[in-house]
Formats: structure tokens, sequence, C-alpha cells
């Protein structure tokens, strides 16, 4: 029974058995957006990550109405990352993200946690010995073949935060604007995104290298006009921007300075 529900929802998932528990994987493939030449883009994942969130949330909701328990990530114990590597379903790349099959690093991870199992789940359920992650990234058993003489990753960081001892978060584009600490990047360095930054997935020989369209209803807000009226136009204006980057994101305090920084306007 519950295999089908959340089969309903999405056939992709997988189930780990780990310390006597049973977690649902689930993963949202994407591309990155085609760039037409606008002001600036963000980043497609968000989209993505938003759309597995509400998956999530729909299938731990007709669990419940099943009288079955199941709990979203946020209940998740060990690293998501992790349990899909050791799961055999993914490989650590050298940039630390993990590529599952030909949709390589461009996927969006979510999990459920299942209080209530039946033989539909625990029959398939890959058992998985977290002891195993005590080093998970870059060790030459774990990391992804196409990795290993390849460092083109490394190369295409414009602010080299990429390196076999892990990622610098002081020097990382992403992380620093997750800190509103974009002000010293040059225009090279910030790139072409709002949010987000991916050269390092675009490097990787072999990620996919299709592109899908900005969606519609983004498409005209790439450009600092738009968007500063939508991010200062009151909580219905800015909820427009709630499925392309998420609640989290869409705040005026952080986009107005990340816009201001990235446009080149006052920001005194």
């Amino acid at each position: 029974m519950i295999a089908d529900i959340i089969s309903r929802f999405d056939d992709r998932y997988i189930v780990v058995e780990v310390d006597g528990r049973y977690v649902v994987l689930l993963y949202e493939p994407y591309l990155p957006y085609a760039d037409h030449g606008e002001e600036f883009l963000l980043d497609s994942y968000f989209l993505h990550y938003d759309i597995i969130y509400h998956r999530t949330r729909d299938i731990c909701a007709a669990l419940a109405e099943e009288g079955v328990r199941a709990e979203g990530v946020e209940a998740l114990e060990y690293g998501l990352k992790q349990l899909f590597v050791l799961s055999g379903n993914a490989q650590y790349c050298r940039n630390r993200l993990i590529t599952i099959g030909s949709y390589g690093t461009y996927c969006a991870l979510s999990a459920i946690v299942l209080g209530d199992v039946d033989s539909s789940v625990t029959t398939r359920a890959v058992p998985v010995d977290m002891r195993q992650a005590e080093n998970p990234c870059v060790s030459a058993e774990n990391v992804f073949s196409g990795c290993r003489d390849c460092n083109r990753c490394y190369m295409a960081c414009p602010v080299g935060a990429l390196s076999d001892e892990g990622i610098d978060t002081d020097k990382c584009v992403r992380a620093r604007q997750l800190r509103l600490d974009t002000a010293t990047l040059s225009d090279r360095e910030r790139g072409r995104l709002l949010l987000g930054c991916n050269r390092c997935q675009v490097a990787c020989p072999h990620n996919p290298t299709g592109r899908e369209p900005v969606p519609d209803d983004l498409a005209p807000l790439l450009n600092y006009d738009q968007m500063h009226s939508v991010v200062n136009g009151g909580k219905a204006s800015i909820s427009r921007l709630y499925r392309h980057i998420g609640r989290n994101y869409a705040r005026p305090m952080k986009l107005n300075t990340l816009l201001d920084i990235f446009c080149h306007k006052n920001t005194k």
C-alpha cells in the first residue's frame, strides 16, 4: 500500500533501511536555464527544489490520510547525499555534489522518514551502513570514476573555492550570497546568476548539456527595475517569486541587497 501511494506522486523513489528505520529518497532532475541575454538569471535549482519540497509534503499528507506516519526531510538524522551514495544510486564528485545516473549533478534532493512500513517498502529497501560514511568525500573508492583524472570544476570556480581539502566557504560565491557578502566580487566572479553560481556544474563534461526555458512568469522579472518593483510591492507581489526561489530567499532585505550589488546600484 505505501509504495502505491508514493508511486502516485513519484516513480523514481529509492527506499533505504538504516539503523532499523526506513527512508524514502526523492530527487527532481533539472537543467540550467537557457540564457537569452536577460540582465541576470536565477538558478533553476530553486524552482525544482520547490517542486520536490511540495511533492514531499503531498506524499506525507497522502500517507497520513491512510494512517501511515511519515515526516519530511527535516526529520532526517543522516546526511542526505550520504544516503544516496551508500544506497548505490549516486557517487560523489570532486566538487562535493553527487551525480545520479544520466542526470548528473542536476538534481534537487529530498527524503521522507517513515514511521510505519509494510512489505511494499521493506522488500525493496536497500540496507545502508552509516559507518561507511565517516569520510564520505573525494576518497578514491567513492568518487565518480569520471572525476578522478579531471579537475574542470576546480578550474571553473571563479574564486578558487574548490580543492582536494573541500569547499572554502569563505570564497564560494554561493556561500557568500547566503551571507549577503558579494560586494567585493567582480562581475566575472559573480557571473550571470543573481542567486546561485553553477559554474562548477556547467564545466562538468559528464553533466547534461541541455537547457530548460526560463518560465514565462519569471522571464519579465529578470531585470533590475521589474525585480525591484516585485520585491518591494508587498506580500502579494513578492509571492510571485515563491515558487522560483522559495519563501526563505524571497525576502526584501536579502533580494534588495543582492540586486543592488549585482546591478551596481548605490547600496549606502
